[in-house]
């Protein structure tokens, strides 16, 4: 079973523990693995650093501007008021585009390409610049098709991702879309229609080695289905009810749980 998905059990109950402990309010939280974003009060008074009580080395991090708000490496844009959306480091997806790293694919790149741009261009419909990419990405190889299978095989997540966002209806304006994202990645309005309009332009030719037939060799990762989660939820379950906990930590967070 995935490492990470126990690293987020155990962040999970860290920020939750948090909450009670300070009274920042009910499950205003997200968290990955190890990553996790908070939502407190306005105003709030002093907050008690609780992460350090579970042995982590956790440097408590408050702003007060969503812009700077990171959260695994992306950040949040609001494409309506009071609407947010998550997106990645579009400066990092530009950087990493740089440089082929997925060598098992190397026989396979238009695929590749093709699909990661699909997902792009599902994940951010209309977003300035990241569009720009999605399209940039389909053109390298246009005649082929989406492989769900190669991005489970990636990563299993981006595929819940792709999947999620498929058919979501976004109203969005793309003019204060470019200002958010200017804001979040340090970017001018300018640079970035600058940017859009190089990929609008460019086009890459692969040889033909590059472009072969992609075939699933190996198992790909896959997330817990919903049976495996109930069963995941279980185990957790009898764990706490049989481990003895201090009076305190039994009060503060088990209970609550």
């Amino acid at each position: 079973m995935d490492t990470g998905l126990f690293n987020t059990l155990i962040t999970w109950v860290a920020c939750r523990y948090f909450e009670i402990y300070n009274k920042t309010g009910h499950y205003n939280f997200i968290c990955d693995g190890d990553d996790n974003l908070m939502k407190i009060p306005i105003g709030h008074p002093k907050l008690v650093d609780t992460f350090a009580h579970f042995g982590f080395e956790a440097k408590l991090k408050v702003l007060s501007d969503y812009h700077d708000a990171e959260y695994c490496s992306g950040r949040f844009v609001q494409y309506q008021p009071g609407k947010f959306y998550y997106v990645q480091d579009v400066r990092k997806m530009m950087e990493q585009l740089r440089i082929f790293r997925k060598t098992q694919f190397n026989h396979c790149k238009g695929t590749y390409y093709h699909s990661l741009g699909y997902m792009y261009k599902v994940l951010y419909p209309d977003f300035p610049l990241y569009s720009s990419i999605a399209s940039f990405l389909m053109r390298i190889a246009p005649n082929k098709r989406f492989q769900v299978e190669m991005l489970n095989e990636i990563n299993p997540s981006h595929t819940e991702a792709f999947k999620g966002s498929k058919g979501l209806e976004m109203l969005i304006n793309k003019e204060s879309l470019e200002v958010e994202i200017g804001m979040c990645f340090g970017l001018q309005q300018g640079e970035i229609r600058r940017l859009s309009d190089w990929y609008d332009a460019k086009i890459v030719t692969l040889r033909q080695e590059e472009d072969k037939r992609y075939n699933v060799t190996s198992t790909p990762a896959e997330l817990l289905t919903k049976f495996e989660q109930d069963v995941v939820e279980q185990l957790m379950e009898t764990s706490v009810r049989r481990h003895r906990f201090s009076k305190l930590f039994q009060q503060r967070v088990v209970q609550h749980l």
